[in-house]
């Protein structure tokens, strides 16, 4: 009888009910949190449904969580990372090339890798990358796979970067195995055809 009037007050009285349960959860903290623990690890698989259940149901609070406690154990999170990306290496493949497979994130990375390559390119030389040619002082011409750029021209015997040439300058200089020789005879031959 006792029990049949138990529920049928918690039906009628679930505001007061939940004031009790606060009440009584406060002053017993450190039990309920044990009791939990223990149903939990009694539970495995129901404590995770209810787990999955709350995550799709509050995911907000969700994604706060996961946000204090990456920042709280850094550590941990990138050893679980680490784990996953080692236990699925195909799914994670999969998953790379159907990403990067979309136009609009194809378009980004390029965007990206081109500032990043200009950006190392320009520590290396020690100067920004100029519009013109400081040799032939032309705008380089667009055309094939190297033609319509400025590259960086380097010593091929010390590996020693040099500056900056647009690709036909680069070339000629190649051409000639940078020999200023040649270029002085060159430079007479011109004078005298000319």
């Amino acid at each position: 009888m006792d029990k049949l009037y138990q529920k049928k007050w918690q039906k009628n009285n679930p505001e007061k009910l939940k004031r009790y349960q606060k009440k009584y959860y406060d002053k017993n903290k450190k039990k309920q949190v044990a009791k939990a623990k223990r149903w939990n690890q009694a539970h495995p698989e129901l404590h995770r449904k209810r787990v999955l259940k709350w995550n799709k149901e509050n995911p907000e609070k969700y994604r706060a969580n996961k946000k204090s406690y990456k920042l709280r154990n850094p550590e941990k999170h990138k050893e679980w990372g680490k784990k996953w990306r080692e236990k699925n290496k195909e799914k994670l493949k999969e998953y790379q090339k159907k990403y990067k497979s979309q136009p609009e994130v194809r378009k980004r990375y390029k965007k990206y890798m081109e500032k990043w390559n200009l950006n190392r390119r320009e520590k290396i030389v020690g100067s920004p990358k100029p519009d013109i040619c400081p040799v032939c002082m032309r705008k380089p011409a667009g055309g094939g796979r190297a033609k319509g750029r400025i590259c960086i021209d380097h010593c091929h015997k010390t590996n020693k970067i040099r500056g900056w040439l647009c690709d036909d300058c680069n070339v000629a200089l190649g051409r000639v195995d940078d020999r200023v020789d040649i270029l002085k005879n060159l430079i007479k031959y011109l004078n005298k055809n000319l």
